[in-house]
């Protein structure tokens, strides 16, 4: 009041939980305001103009709108790769989400459908503390976890997000909803489309005859993969790609299906018949060194996930 904070029992008077407050105003000319830190209020003066008074006689009701908003950012992804992309870049991998956030009063709230390019959305929302969901509409089995209670209460300044030289984006808060699923494990030849299987002929001379005869092992393979003792010490190169498979159904018609390269975890490699047994990580391929046979080592060896080159197919 008069521009000096009003006091009661050495407590500043605030506003109760249902946004009313009480003041006793001295009888004639005045002018009340309302202020919080952080908070932009479209009516917060009474009278209103700047400079001017008004004259208090008797009990009156004023109103203040405060108009604060916080621009909250975020996305529904599968995956780390998306996930940890800059706001606009992303692609949508499982679909359009529903996120819905619901003050804890009731008072106020949101829902919004992620983008269908993206999988990002945008939202502008009262310092207030809420409750989230969010469902992917073509795959609802899509489970992102419970969610911790949004508190916008707090102070939450404005941060930018360089995308490019010409492209920011701000924001006060951003909240991301990444899906992971169990991941598979692919292994290739190094043309990255055929099954590793080893040898990809088999040559048999006949005692008696003497006639070599060569098998194409991937048209006519045996039931077990070959690998061939007289290649001891060198190498069969094939490739490796352990990754998450997602699908975006939003056209149930044509869904399209992204692998997406997992990042964090060890790959073990079991090698029941090796005494000793290494992998070279060598870009794409892994080559591993042709093992002597041993029915006692349990040597596994492993590859840690960030070092594989495991680019999206």
């Amino acid at each position: 009041m008069d521009g000096q904070v009003v006091v009661v029992a050495g407590e500043p008077v605030k506003t109760n939980s249902d946004g009313s407050f009480s003041v006793e105003v001295p009888i004639g000319q005045h002018y009340v305001d309302a202020y919080k830190e952080g908070h932009v209020f479209t009516v917060g003066r009474f009278p209103s103009a700047a400079g001017t008074t008004y004259n208090f006689q008797s009990d009156m009701q004023v109103n203040f709108t405060d108009n604060t908003l916080i621009k909250v950012i975020g996305r529904a992804v599968g995956g780390d790769r998306e996930g940890n992309k800059m706001p606009t870049l992303s692609i949508n991998n499982i679909g359009k989400t529903k996120v819905i956030f619901t003050s804890e009063s009731g008072c106020a709230g949101d829902t919004i459908i992620t983008d269908n390019i993206t999988g990002e959305y945008v939202t502008y929302l009262p310092p207030l503390k809420y409750i989230i969901s969010a469902e992917v509409m073509s795959n609802p089995l899509i489970n992102f976890g419970e969610q911790d209670l949004l508190d916008l209460t707090v102070s939450l300044p404005l941060q930018t997000d360089i995308v490019s030289e010409n492209v920011n984006v701000n924001y006060n808060y951003k909240k991301n909803f990444i899906y992971h699923k169990e991941p598979e494990i692919e292994v290739t030849d190094v043309d990255g489309v055929s099954p590793f299987i080893g040898d990809t002929e088999f040559k048999f001379k006949h005692p008696t005859t003497q006639v070599t005869t060569t098998r194409n092992l991937r048209t006519h393979p045996f039931r077990w993969p070959i690998f061939s003792s007289e290649k001891n010490g060198q190498e069969y190169t094939f490739v490796i790609r352990v990754f998450e498979l997602y699908e975006n159904a939003d056209n149930a018609n044509n869904p399209v299906i992204d692998k997406v390269p997992s990042i964090n975890g060890k790959l073990f490699v079991a090698n029941e018949m090796a005494d000793t047994y290494t992998i070279n990580i060598e870009d794409n391929n892994q080559a591993g060194t042709t093992p002597s046979p041993s029915f006692t080592s349990d040597d596994k060896p492993s590859i840690l996930l960030s070092e594989i080159n495991t680019s999206s197919t």
